[in-house]
């Protein structure tokens, strides 16, 4: 449902960048919803990345996700699994 990309950048913290599209998710509400629940999680979890820019994709699945625990449940893998690979480095 998301897809997480992730950039080295030159600064001493991490950014976060988020592309929810309205092609992808059609009620503004919800689009308002995951951008708030994506914030939230780079917010607790910020230091983990340390100087690198990260960016949060939509993919078209995201439409049918049918409550915000199975958005925070997807975030949190696609997330973690980013915060891995940068250890791992």
């Amino acid at each position: 449902m998301l897809r997480v990309k992730r950039r080295k950048n030159p600064l001493d913290m991490a950014r976060l960048g988020i592309g929810i599209s309205k092609r992808n998710v059609k009620s503004a509400v919800r689009r308002n919803l995951i951008k708030r629940v994506i914030r939230e999680w780079f917010r607790l979890h910020q230091a983990e990345f340390g100087n690198w820019d990260v960016m949060v994709l939509s993919t078209p699945k995201l439409q049918n996700a049918t409550s915000s625990l199975e958005l925070k449940n997807d975030l949190r893998r696609a997330l973690d699994r980013l915060a891995a690979d940068l250890r791992s480095e």
